[in-house]
Formats: C-alpha cells, sequence, structure tokens
C-alpha cells in the first residue's frame, strides 16, 4: 500500500489539481498550469518526432560489409 506522508504523491497530485482548479477559476491573461502542461506535451512530441526520423536514417555499415 503507498505511503500517505507530507511529501508523498498523493500531496504532490493533490497540489496539481488545486492550482489547475485555480487556474480553471481565474480570469488572468497568464500563462496557466494547463497552458504550460499542453505546451511541454507539444515540445515533447515534437522532440520524439525528431529523434524517430533520426533513428529511421542509421546505415548499418556492417551489414553492407558482412550482409549480416
Amino acid at each position: 500500500m503507498a505511503k500517505k506522508d507530507r511529501n508523498s504523491g498523493f500531496e504532490r497530485q493533490a497540489a496539481v489539481m488545486g492550482q489547475m482548479t485555480r487556474d480553471a477559476k481565474s480570469k488572468s491573461t497568464g500563462k496557466s498550469a494547463t497552458e504550460i502542461a499542453m505546451a511541454g506535451k507539444e515540445k515533447r512530441d515534437a522532440y520524439r518526432a525528431e529523434q524517430e526520423a533520426k533513428k529511421k536514417e542509421r546505415v548499418s555499415f556492417r551489414f553492407l560489409s558482412t550482409g549480416k
């Protein structure tokens, strides 16, 4: 069973959800926690796509010389 300490994941999750709730209710024009999280996801997706493209471009020189 999970440990429910002051620094546990349960407390951190509650803090994040509370921040998102406050951001949803406020009418500020600044970036909210949700907007920051979504921007981070877009950056991660772009990075992962770039890494996949690099991975496909690799050539095995051993295969060219040995056929294995």
